[in-house]
């Protein structure tokens, strides 16, 4: 699977001197509402003054690179931690690249990260790794950062971060089985899943779910 990146310069008024700084850092971001990677990337281009952008912008498809790498986005210049936080004060706006990814809101009201988006956030983040000479420790959340709840679902529930950070350390990106197949997106597709959690275990409720979902399907056909 690949992605299409495309370039849409943030307005001038939202990107900043680096001042000579070399960066040293990428932050994960998620968006908080439901959009894709070309709604941000025009909403930041065509306002001004909005006191916060990123680099880039990331979905199942596209990633939008917004700030260009020689230029400081605004994306994690506020503290929430009283100066707690374990990267408080060394990974600043002006030696990091900040990413952020597109979300979506299941039927409870959680946010969750599609897995294709995952998919296309590892390339990009590995890619920029090797460009700058930057190891996995130096990927780190919004939340590391500054205490911000950022990215929500990885922050929410950590076994997705260490995940992220592992997929970071290999040094080759394997399609999964249900990748390979096609099973997972066709499944989701047809609507017996919502796509979410694609390795992680599912409850009876989820379970039942599913095979009810399967089975009017069938009894449609």
């Amino acid at each position: 699977m690949s992605f299409v990146i495309i370039n849409k310069p943030a307005h001038s008024t939202n990107r900043w001197s680096r001042n000579g700084q070399s960066i040293e850092y990428i932050v994960m971001h998620y968006v908080g509402a439901v959009s894709t990677a070309r709604n941000n990337g025009d909403y930041f281009a065509n306002n001004a003054n909005l006191g916060a952008s990123a680099h880039y912008f990331v979905d199942e498809t596209t990633v939008v690179g917004s700030v260009p790498l020689e230029e400081s986005a605004g994306h994690c210049g506020v503290d929430y931690s009283g100066g707690r936080a374990p990267f408080w004060g060394k990974c600043r706006n002006k030696n990091s690249i900040g990413i952020e990814l597109c979300c979506k809101k299941d039927s409870m009201g959680n946010w969750y990260i599609e897995p294709e988006t995952v998919d296309n956030a590892v390339r990009l983040v590995k890619m920029l790794m090797s460009r700058y000479g930057i190891d996995a420790a130096h990927v780190v959340r919004h939340y590391d950062v500054c205490w911000k709840v950022c990215p929500w679902p990885w922050v929410n529930d950590e076994n997705q971060w260490r995940a992220f950070q592992q997929r970071l350390e290999e040094t080759k990106t394997e399609p999964k089985w249900y990748e390979k197949s096609g099973e997972w997106a066709e499944a989701k597709r047809l609507g017996v899943t919502d796509g979410t959690r694609p390795d992680e275990p599912c409850t009876r409720a989820e379970a039942a779910a599913m095979i009810l979902r399967a089975r009017k399907l069938g009894d449609a056909s």
